[in-house]
């Protein structure tokens, strides 16, 4: 399987948004499934199996994580583009 991959230190609630010129399956996963996802192992992620232009995950909590996106043509040439959107910090007055 083709993948790009990008790894992010990210905070929870943090938004993460994926665009794709092809609709493409993102997925956002913890280092030890990442792992797992690379050895072909089963493993847990963040996302589902449609395939879509536009997807935003919200980040559960904080660490590294992984954000993959399954290229399932190897032949079509996908352009993305990957922003985080900081969680809003909450201050105590």
């Amino acid at each position: 399987m083709e993948f790009f991959h990008q790894r992010r230190s990210l905070n929870p609630g943090d938004a993460v948004v994926v665009r794709c010129s092809h609709k493409s399956k993102v997925k956002l996963i913890d280092d030890p499934n990442f792992r797992a996802f690379e050895s072909g192992r089963r493993y847990q992620y963040l996302g589902d199996e449609t395939a879509r232009l536009e997807t935003r995950l919200l980040v559960p909590n904080g660490g590294n994580w992984n954000i993959v996106i399954d290229l399932s043509f190897p032949n079509v040439p996908v352009t993305h583009s990957v922003q985080v959107f900081q969680a809003a910090a909450s201050y105590i007055l």
